[in-house]
């Protein structure tokens, strides 16, 4: 499959994503050499090659749920950087 400038503008507009042309560019070039990558992959011989759909043998080992002792809501706050009354306090993230 050939890759074209106005296939990776058209994507790029499904997609909601504004390129420059020099990222227009690099994106394409990138797209090329991974659609190269598959290209090659299906050109490997699996034949005779069983199917794993779990590749670690080994078993997973699961742990009893153990409760332990945490730390008090005073001592939490006692470490935190800032705190207002009985809670952290933490910077605005939203306007």
């Amino acid at each position: 499959m050939e890759i074209t400038t106005e296939l990776v503008e058209h994507l790029a507009e499904l997609s909601r994503i504004e390129f420059t042309a020099e990222e227009t560019e690099n994106f394409k070039n990138e797209f090329e050499k991974t659609l190269h990558q598959i290209d090659m992959l299906e050109k490997v011989d699996t034949n005779g090659i069983e199917l794993k759909l779990n590749l670690l043998d080994a078993e997973t080992e699961i742990k009893e749920d153990i409760a332990h002792q945490s730390l008090s809501k005073n001592d939490a706050i006692k470490n935190a950087p800032d705190s207002f009354g009985s809670s952290v306090a933490v910077p605005l993230m939203v306007d």
